[in-house]
């Protein structure tokens, strides 16, 4: 590629030699490396320190454009600096810092670049023994690096009222002169927005297929009921009056229509800050969608306010049913991870596994020090039971009622561990609570209500995670999933 590019200024000619010297058909898979690490060398070696002719050359040059063009941007962007990437034109502004990662631990799915950036550079950090950078005590949102957003965009439909940078490590908006008495939001995802849901349908995939899913992201909400939120805000000196300023949440709500539930309020004087503190109340089994602050002034000129971080903690309080209304979204905010899953009058969880253990998922990694209990029953399943620290498939504690007629504490690592079991006489049809509890490496199972099995995890223990219900080869059904902190029960 190197001796091509240094006989052929023209990319085009070059690009029809990759097709002549490393054709598809020459290599196996449906994205075979050879031809497509071309068309990578390909950019980088015409783009010369042009990010954005790099993007031009290598989604032009096709083969698997979106893996290509990806690559290309990430070696652009080490070679010359994050300034690099908008000097020809606004590549960061449309996309706001956002990135999903779908994966089985769904509650790392709606994230950003600079948490992401944050979270490599403290793996490098720990890999040598040092301690990890954590801005500003630890915020999810924090804002440390040049221009980020972390997300938080100007309602749709109203970006014209307001403008959005980043200044100085903090947020700032800045309403237009004359946008007074009008409230203006900005907000960041904590789930799947509408608008992302929409662009993942396309052409269906099987013919009997109705959802048509081109790629279907796995995501859990980031934001519950039960947390604490916590954001200190600033008016500039230079605002003329003082500026309304309150939190919020949207939350999905009846037929997956968005609502605003909100939070405290105050004016904030010129020069003036404050911290809030918000509990997030009981929504019914609503998934929060998204979390912001609104601004509203009573000025004509121009006024501003500066969001340095905003963050949430402690693990919530919840309990997860079926909303009483037509809903969709509910369902969507648990990781499903079992071959069927059916409501019926019985129960909204009626799960299914025809092979193996399955699961359905629901949390974050930042949830620890909690009990999950459920009433749980089965006609027939080889295992099946509740599951909390989960981090994955092969991550996680579960209290589990198996066909042996033996409740299991055991520990999934990558492998199975049985923590403890002892002798149990349930019965297959009828319904058992369930609760397992974990407090600072101490496990303790229940079964109605009655503490009979325990143990401690010393070997590599999970330290946070989500919930799940179980269920191996059988089904499991259930209508409610309740987590409660430990300090609360």
């Amino acid at each position: 590629m190197r001796e091509w590019r240094a006989a052929e200024p023209d990319w085009h000619a070059t690009r029809r030699k990759i097709d002549r010297e490393f054709p598809y058909s020459r290599y196996g898979g449906g994205c075979p490396i050879v031809p497509n690490n071309a068309i990578i060398t390909l950019a980088l070696l015409y783009a010369g320190n042009s990010f954005r002719r790099a993007l031009l050359i290598s989604t032009s040059a096709g083969f698997d454009t979106d893996c290509n063009v990806s690559a290309v941007g990430c070696f652009m962007a080490i070679k010359n600096g994050l300034d690099s990437i908008n000097a020809e034109a606004d590549f960061r502004g449309p996309v706001e810092d956002r990135l999903f990662l779908s994966t089985v631990d769904g509650g790392r799915a709606i994230t950003d670049a600079l948490t992401e950036t944050y979270r490599i550079v403290n793996i490098g950090r720990s890999l040598h023994g040092e301690e990890p950078l954590a801005p500003k005590k630890g915020a999810r949102f924090h804002f440390s690096l040049p221009g980020s957003v972390q997300g938080f965009r100007i309602e749709p439909g109203h970006e014209h009222r307001a403008l959005l940078t980043n200044r100085n490590k903090r947020l700032e908006i800045r309403l237009q002169p004359a946008e007074t008495d009008t409230p203006v939001r900005m907000s960041t995802a904590t789930f799947t927005r509408p608008e992302d849901i929409a662009s993942m349908k396309g052409p269906k995939l099987e013919p009997n297929s109705s959802a048509g899913w081109v790629y279907n992201l796995l995501a859990s909400p980031t934001l519950y009921p039960g947390q604490i939120v916590t954001a200190h805000v600033l008016a500039p000196h230079d605002n003329t009056d003082a500026v309304e300023c309150k939190l919020f949440i949207r939350c999905y709500g009846e037929n997956d229509t968005l609502f605003k539930v909100d939070g405290p309020q105050i004016p904030l004087a010129p020069g003036a800050g404050h911290t809030f503190t918000w509990k997030i109340p009981d929504i019914k089994d609503a998934p929060v969608a998204e979390t912001g602050l609104e601004l509203t002034a009573h000025n004509s000129n121009t006024q501003a306010l500066m969001l340095d971080y905003l963050s949430w903690s402690n693990t919530p309080e919840v309990t997860f049913t079926h909303p009483p209304y037509s809903a969709t979204m509910w369902m969507h905010a648990w990781v499903n991870a079992v071959d069927l899953w059916r409501t019926s009058r019985r129960g909204c969880f009626w799960i299914f596994k025809d092979f193996g253990r399955g699961m359905i998922i629901q949390g974050t990694r930042e949830w620890r020090n909690y009990a999950v209990s459920s009433t749980v029953t089965t006609d027939c399943a080889k295992s099946f039971g509740v599951a909390a620290y989960v981090q994955g498939m092969f991550r996680y504690y579960a209290l589990l009622l198996c066909d042996d007629r033996k409740l299991r504490l055991i520990k999934m690592l990558e492998r199975e561990t049985v923590l403890a079991e002892t002798d149990s006489d349930w019965d297959i049809h009828h319904a058992n609570e369930l609760s397992l509890s974990i407090s600072n490496g101490n496990l303790r199972g229940s079964i109605n209500g009655s503490e009979i099995i325990a143990a401690v995890d010393t070997v590599h223990p999970l330290d946070s995670g989500g919930i799940a219900l179980v269920v191996e080869e059988g089904h499991l059904l259930t209508d409610a999933v309740t987590v409660m902190p430990e300090a609360n029960r």
